[in-house]
């Protein structure tokens, strides 16, 4: 496992490798005369001369820059103009626009490589595959059910998680054909997508078409109310997994119903039992032939059972119980553990009533739902939300995914150059939404948060994950560095079309002021990224230390 201080050189050193690398190759190919090579700044750790140019790596790395002839002329105001041909200033306005413009373009080039590779290894995608319907959704009024494979809306074929939502958030309120594949079946269903409010990919609040499915099963989790029942006396216990009935597996609730039948024959189970949340243990178990079906057996789904109660906690402190099962909240059966959830969130500091079973008998409690920050473990975003601080009985499985890869390379290449455009237009999005004020600034990064990007990304999907980290972090940096903001690339690129224009250089008064604006623009995105960043990785620390409240 590498560190997340030599995952983040490497991300920092191939980025900006090739960012100069484009610059310095483009002027080489110009005919400029390149004088220094370096990456990052400070003093060289290590510098070797090779032809005329000088290759160096310097101690802090941070950046890194191309050293040319002549290139001071475009900074200095007052300097005097080169009179040597390989001279960057005695090149053609389209030279230097050329020159300048190859460093971040070359960040754009790295990740349609970086995309294409990923393309042909085979990257694993999220099918659309039904992991779980909730009740009382559309969904499960047309009929659809866990394990079925979604294959085409209105017509469209898809295979792809993402492309199917994205579908259908723009039906909302229209009758929609749904293809399926379920088992040797091929059916089609329609349903109508309800409006819900969701927060899209910038942090906005947007009403979205939803049938109410979700690609994270749930394993078929058992719930015992009744402690004389066959089940709780075959040594059943709420909580454990069925995972197959006398030998058929089963992955989905209505699958461990189908096995099940309505034999009066004794049944193996094989059971998974959760001694954590993380650890278990198998075992199997025989059911004597006592009960007919599941409900006569004792065993319900589990989903709406308590497995853990955390301490300090609303429910704690009023009672709640493992074991116990959510039956109604506000008078109002409750129909699923996502329906518990959504209505606690949207509550607004009022006193509830919740309604639940304990052996069989139905309890009242009065409680009001606390209001937590919770802080997401990848961008470190936090929110207010509200919980009472039970845990679900039920245990999620994996998602179905297939490997999606392209062996033929112009195949990849078309997919990885798909994928840099459709990041790109996703980000240039994103900062005129930044500009406009409709999406907030928190959400930028700087190198405290690409140190810890780079890290994550890598613990979470090992080498593929971190590429792609790279890839999208790649495109930021080319389109970030295009922007007309003086002493970035963008900025010299604004002055060199103008002199393209008027035929004529940008006035050296104008071009020193604006650089000094654009200097202190640079400051203020540096002072407001690391303030962010600390505020975002240090703040609850440096509170705790001193004991801030």
């Amino acid at each position: 496992m590498f560190s997340s201080a030599i995952l983040a050189v490497i991300l920092f050193g191939i980025l900006v490798f090739i960012h100069e690398l484009g610059h310095f190759l483009m002027a080489k190919w110009a005919g400029v005369y390149v004088e220094r090579f370096a990456l990052g700044f400070g003093p060289a750790l290590i510098r070797k001369k090779i032809g005329d140019t000088e290759y160096a790596i310097c101690a802090l790395p941070l950046g890194g820059y191309v050293k040319m002839l002549g290139e001071e002329v475009e900074k200095e105001e007052g300097a005097s103009p080169s009179t040597d041909p390989r001279s960057f200033a005695a090149k053609k306005p389209l030279t230097r626009i050329g020159i300048v413009a190859m460093g971040p373009f070359s960040n754009l080039i790295l990740p349609v490589v970086l995309f294409t590779g990923l393309f042909m290894v085979g990257m694993p995608t999220p099918i659309s595959q039904v992991g779980r319907v909730i009740p009382g959704y559309p969904a499960e009024k047309a009929g659809l059910r866990p394990g079925d494979k979604i294959t085409a809306i209105e017509g469209q074929s898809i295979w792809k998680w993402s492309d199917m939502t994205a579908l259908l958030s723009r039906r909302a309120g229209h009758p929609t054909k749904v293809a399926i594949e379920r088992g040797n079946q091929t059916l089609e269903l329609t349903a109508v997508p309800i409006s819900e409010q969701d927060v899209n990919m910038y942090g906005e609040k947007e009403a979205v078409g939803k049938i109410g499915i979700d690609m994270s099963p749930l394993r078929p989790t058992v719930g015992i109310m009744d402690s004389q029942s066959v089940a709780a006396r075959a040594g059943l216990k709420t909580g454990d997994v069925i995972a197959s009935v006398n030998g058929q597996p089963t992955r989905y609730w209505w699958e461990l119903s189908d096995a099940f039948g309505q034999s009066r024959e004794p049944r193996k189970l094989s059971i998974e039992r959760f001694t954590t949340i993380e650890k278990s243990e198998k075992l199997d178990i025989t059911l004597p032939a006592k009960g007919k079906t599941l409900k006569e057996a004792g065993i319900e789904e589990g989903e709406l059972y308590v497995r853990e109660v955390m301490p300090d906690t609303v429910a704690s402190e009023h009672g709640v119980k493992v074991g116990d099962r959510l039956f109604s909240l506000n008078g109002e059966r409750l129909n699923s553990w996502y329906d518990f959830q959504k209505r606690i969130r949207e509550n607004q500091g009022e006193k509830i009533t919740l309604g639940i079973l304990r052996n069989k008998q139905e309890v009242r409690i009065d409680l009001v739902p606390k209001e937590i920050v919770r802080q997401d473990e990848l961008t470190r975003k936090k929110e207010k939300t509200r919980q009472l601080g039970v845990v679900s009985a039920s245990i999620g499985g994996e998602p179905a995914t297939r490997k999606e890869q392209y062996l033929n390379p112009f195949v990849a290449l078309k997919h990885g150059v798909d994928e840099t455009v459709d990041f790109s237009i996703t980000q240039i999005a994103g900062l005129v939404k930044m500009v406009r004020g409709r999406v907030s600034v928190d959400n930028l990064g700087g190198p405290i948060s690409i140190f810890y990007l780079a890290g994550s990304s890598y613990k979470a999907g090992g080498w593929l994950a971190f590429v792609r980290m790279m890839a999208m972090l790649s495109i930021m940096l080319g389109i970030l560095n295009f922007l007309p903001i003086p002493l970035l690339d963008g900025g010299h690129l604004f002055f060199f079309i103008i002199e393209l224009i008027k035929g004529s250089p940008v006035h050296a008064r104008f071009r020193d002021f604006a650089q000094r604006v654009g200097f202190a623009v640079i400051i203020g995105l540096m002072v407001l990224v690391f303030y962010i960043d600390i505020k975002r990785y240090f703040l609850d620390r440096i509170r705790e230390l001193f004991n801030f409240n």
